[in-house]
């Protein structure tokens, strides 16, 4: 079932389908202004056309897979903003994402990713942790509702779970101080399989392995809340492919806000300093949910604008793959965005994806030591779950 303000998912194509596509990209240029990588590396087969190209040389079997290929196809953050870009209208984004699903079934994923593939097979998880340290900065009050049946599951996302112990605690405080009738997988919770997806795997067992999960509940649950918007793509979209899990699917902003407008959460202070919000490509181009987190945020501050914003807004560098197959890559894209808040006089960047904050702030330090300006990276769930009161 589509959450409010969601895309729908659609069966995705093999590369033979974009024949037309490939056609079309008359080689431009338009797209390179706005890649987060080819602004960075300057290297023409960074950019968003080039990949199309070498999509239509592997179609035409003028150019034969191999690590060069590899290398070019997967030094991308996926943020979409390609295909917003283009003139021509090509689908920049499926074309490489089907050409993925090519090199991966060739064996051609980078070393890096595999890595987290491997992992995510044997430990659920891409970092390799044991699925026990998932629960480990969980609430009691949260486990104690393990494996119980209630309206709403809270699925925190593997990034979430073994990244950001502020924002697990915070998570489950703003469910409790709201009074949610809300459950939890705890250590059997099951990744998503959007590593999977964005090398070209398939994810069909991620989805009926996340099926089975909510029917084993009893009751089932009718929601299912997640402060990821990589973990609300996979099972909105990816997993739409395959099956229905039978359930409403929201993200973490769009579920607090409901909370507010019903009155079981209340504002107990306002933020300090000249806060700016920052749209996850995640969450903004690939679902559409632009006007939900702003309208949150201003509960607890004047929300400013990047000068890209919006279906327009840069990527944070983290998306696609790319934090895991180009770390210092990645790292330089979050450093560049970042630079536009700092030049509009920014004291803190808020956000709504675990990944963009953990990809900013591995760059705070750096950047405050070239800028001279000190920045605080915050996400809406944190926001929420530190400057409110429940319901009298």
């Amino acid at each position: 079932m589509a959450g409010k303000g969601e895309k729908k998912g659609h069966k995705a194509k093999p590369l033979k389908d974009y024949w037309g596509d490939t056609m079309v990209c008359t080689y431009c240029g338009f797209c390179k202004s706005v890649c987060p990588t080819f602004r960075i590396t300057r290297d023409d087969t960074r950019a968003p056309r080039s990949k199309v190209i070498i999509s239509f040389g592997i179609l035409s079997g003028e150019v034969v897979p191999d690590e060069s290929i590899r290398d070019a196809l997967y030094m991308c953050t996926t943020c979409m903003d390609c295909t917003r870009r283009c003139p021509s209208k090509v689908k920049s984004y499926e074309i490489v994402m089907a050409a993925r699903r090519v090199l991966a079934e060739k064996g051609l994923i980078p070393t890096a990713s595999m890595v987290a593939i491997e992992n995510i097979a044997k430990a659920q998880n891409p970092m390799g942790e044991p699925k026990e340290k998932r629960t480990d900065f969980v609430p009691e009050e949260a486990m104690a509702r393990v494996g119980k049946g209630a309206g709403v599951l809270v699925y925190v996302g593997c990034v979430t779970s073994f990244s950001d112990m502020k924002m697990v605690k915070n998570l489950f405080d703003i469910m409790e101080k709201a009074k949610v009738d809300y459950t939890y997988l705890g250590k059997d919770e099951p990744c998503c399989g959007m590593m999977n997806y964005l090398v070209g795997l398939s994810v069909e067992p991620f989805a009926s392995g996340m099926k089975g999960k909510l029917d084993g509940l009893k009751p089932r649950p009718t929601t299912v809340v997640t402060p990821c918007p990589g973990c609300f793509r996979s099972l909105t979209q990816n997993y739409a492919e395959y099956l229905d899990l039978g359930v409403t699917v929201k993200h973490t902003l769009q579920f607090m806000l409901e909370l507010f407008e019903k009155g079981k959460l209340k504002v107990s202070k306002k933020l300090e300093g000249k806060v700016f919000y920052h749209d996850p490509c995640d969450l903004g181009r690939h679902t559409g949910i632009y006007d939900e987190p702003r309208k949150l945020l201003s509960f607890f501050a004047e929300v400013n604008e990047f000068p890209h914003k919006r279906d327009q807004a840069h990527c944070c560098g983290g998306g696609g793959g790319l934090q895991a197959a180009n770390f210092e890559l990645s790292g330089a894209i979050a450093k560049d965005r970042l630079k536009e808040a700092v030049t509009k006089g920014a004291d803190i960047v808020v956000s709504a994806c675990p990944g963009c904050k953990a990809n900013f702030s591995q760059v705070l330090a750096e950047l405050k030591k070239e800028t001279g300006k000190p920045l605080k990276v915050m996400d809406l769930t944190d926001i929420v779950a530190k400057y409110t009161t429940g319901a009298d």
